[in-house]
């Protein structure tokens, strides 16, 4: 059932489309000479606005958790953003010149997003950034054909929980690879109290009914998640291999960008001329509160997060020599950025 807060909405972005077509229609009609050549980009320009999603689904709250709350109304908040930029009510954020820009990668842009490494900020970032209609935001790896015909064909950015290996699905396509890495403690104690706090979570029960200690022995999620994201092993290949971090390590090496959470402002403004972010303002989200600090864990836990995540400190390790990489080609504004 429609809400009225849905309806309301919905009238005002209709009134808002109407007096933006009539605004052009007036304008076209008018007796000024044409301009031949190409208009600045500053210039204000006719932008036809996609399509009103369906606010049926989009505002369907009876069933949602806090954080699923939390993430809709980010999207109608995006929306309404979006909206006001192309209706010129609010200014578009200047950005760095993309001729100018050797750092750009190629779209389609995938963003990699492992588990509790400030993605689902960022995808707030992405969202805005993006034409409305060429973002998708899945939460798990897609299924062919059903997913590639129905959800992949014209996306420009795809971000969210899928394995290494969804640029299968662009075969004609120049694809660019995006992630996060984060310090692999400090992760898995973050992805454990997620689990224990939100109680839709299909994680929640495991880490309920288990102290962190015994999580940590159990939980497919608490064992080198980066490397699994990474390497590209399915659901079934619970724990990874050698093999699997060899190649998570090749593929790190071949991503377009690579950003860690512990040095996030950094990794946010270097986003803006690898994935051409025009507004990289944010607000945190799906962030835990009942997590302990790192300095109040016992040693032995700490110990054992490192035994079973090894292999997530190599690659971790690893990423921390990319981004360093990274920084050194950062434009001369790159410090003004920040």
């Amino acid at each position: 059932m429609i809400t009225r807060r849905a309806v309301v909405f919905l009238f005002i972005c209709l009134v808002a489309f109407l007096y933006f077509d009539s605004w052009r229609l007036a304008s076209s009609s008018s007796t000024t000479p044409s301009v031949t050549h190409t208009p600045p980009v500053t210039q204000k320009q006719s932008i036809k606005l996609p399509p009103i999603p369906d606010f049926h689904k989009l505002f369907n709250y009876s069933s949602l958790s806090s954080v699923e709350w939390e993430r809709v109304e980010l999207e109608r908040k995006v929306r309404i953003e979006y909206e006001q930029e192309m209706l010129g009510l609010i200014p578009r954020p200047h950005s760095y010149p993309v001729n100018n820009n050797t750092l750009l990668l190629r779209k389609p842009h995938l963003f990699l997003h492992v588990p509790k490494t400030a993605g689902s900020t960022l995808a707030y970032v992405f969202r805005r950034n993006e034409q409305f209609n060429s973002f998708l935001h899945i939460w798990y790896h897609p299924r062919y054909p059903r997913d590639h015909d129905g959800l992949l064909p014209g996306r420009k950015t795809v971000y969210g929980h899928f394995r290494y290996g969804i640029h299968m699905y662009y075969p004609n396509e120049t694809c660019s690879y995006i992630t996060m890495l984060r310090e692999p403690v400090d992760r898995v104690v973050s992805h454990y109290y997620f689990h224990l706090q939100n109680k839709k979570d299909p994680g929640h029960a495991l880490a309920r009914d288990h102290s962190f200690r015994e999580w940590l022995d159990l939980s497919p999620a608490a064992h080198n998640e980066m490397v699994r994201c990474l390497s590209g092993i399915r659901e079934t290949e619970i724990f990874p291999t050698n093999t699997s971090l060899e190649i998570a390590l090749k593929h790190l090496r071949d991503f377009g960008f690579v950003g860690l959470t512990e040095r996030f402002n950094e990794s946010l403004v270097l986003m803006k001329y690898y994935a051409g972010l025009q507004n990289v303002k944010y607000t945190k989200t799906n962030k835990g509160t009942r997590r302990p600090k790192l300095h109040d864990l016992p040693t032995d836990i700490v110990n054992k997060i490192l035994e079973v995540n090894w292999m997530d400190v190599i690659l971790y390790k690893e990423a921390q020599k990319i981004f360093e990489e990274q920084l050194k080609k950062a434009p001369p504004g790159f410090q003004k950025d920040l």
